[in-house]
């Protein structure tokens, strides 16, 4: 099979129906390399991860190298040094770099069909409940606001007292009303349902002094809408930095989520006493029992306190 050179990439086989590429200062070229082999722009940490592997450990990037680093990192889900979303995305994303780019040295079918046996790698599932859900602690958040950036930090704010979805925050006009303490703006939700919002007046001037958004509440420095992909990786970057820092335990990777705020918010106003009709009309819910089935972390107690608030409705 020749040589293929593609602009200053040089990919070429390394062993039979396998490819090596030659990549110097991947750092840098991560991004050019997702471009010649026209990959998804959001597998680029997860490459960059892979190439700096071989790189440290002197091996070629190839199939072969790709099963040790799965193995390596396998190994680190199962002692929670890395999440099993992170995990499954290494693999998706190095498996496709590897058969992309026999592809384009023009490999035979039968050649990609055993290497795609051999990059085959299980997922590991992700455990889904819907009476049993992680919250943050009040700590947590506040080490998350802390190691996250000053864009970062009033954002995980926002969503820590809205309990707003990170599609309906990131939809925020700019211009809200102001109404006694507060200030109340409008988002439209799931099911095409309007409802209102409240931001204290404090947090909604620090906003609106880092952002400056003109349009919307949340704009990027160019002044267009942020990406909800932008904020869930500050978001991890941030956790990161608190594992790293011994500022919070590993199992934060697993927690830093967006939408694990709004589990948050339910479980404490529920801790509260905030009835759960209230709680489910201003979290923009149809049905009380969606809160408690997906919302509510599970106690002894929740399904009795359903009960009881149905027999007293």
């Amino acid at each position: 099979m020749p040589v293929l050179e593609l602009d200053s990439f040089e990919i070429r086989p390394y062993s039979i129906a396998m490819s090596a590429i030659q990549v110097p200062n991947h750092a840098e070229r991560t991004n050019e390399l997702i471009a010649v082999l026209n990959l998804p722009r959001n597998y680029r940490w997860q490459i960059q991860d892979f190439l700096r592997y071989c790189e440290i450990r002197n091996l070629p990037v190839d199939a072969f190298s790709f099963r040790k680093a799965v193995d390596d990192l396998r190994e680190k889900v199962r002692n929670h040094q890395v999440s099993a979303a992170k995990f499954n995305l290494f693999v998706a994303a190095n498996r496709r770099l590897i058969i992309k780019s026999m592809e384009m040295q023009n490999a035979s079918a039968i050649d990609i069909f055993a290497v795609t046996n051999l990059l085959r790698e299980p997922a590991i599932k992700i455990p889904r409940s819907k009476t049993e859900t992680d919250v943050l602690t009040i700590e947590e958040i506040e080490v998350l606001k802390r190691f996250a950036t000053a864009r970062g930090s009033l954002i995980i704010e926002l969503l820590q007292i809205t309990a707003l979805r990170i599609s309906e925050a990131l939809t925020l006009s700019a211009r809200l009303t102001k109404q006694g303490l507060c200030y109340r703006g409008s988002v439209l939700g799931k099911g095409h349902k309007m409802r209102d919002v409240y931001l204290p007046e404090d947090l909604y001037h620090r906003i609106s002094s880092v952002f400056k958004g003109e349009s919307l509440l949340f704009e990027t420095r160019r002044g267009n809408r942020l990406d909800r992909h932008g904020v869930l990786k500050m978001l991890k970057v941030a956790a990161h930095k608190a594992v790293a820092a011994g500022a919070a335990g590993a199992e934060l990777l697993e927690k830093a989520r967006l939408h694990i705020f709004r589990h948050t918010f339910a479980t404490n106003a529920l801790s509260k006493g905030i009835d759960l009709y209230t709680l489910a009309q201003y979290m923009g819910h149809s049905q009380v029992q969606t809160l408690v089935d997906f919302y509510v972390k599970k106690r002894p107690n929740a399904e009795t306190v359903l009960k009881v608030y149905e027999h007293v409705a």
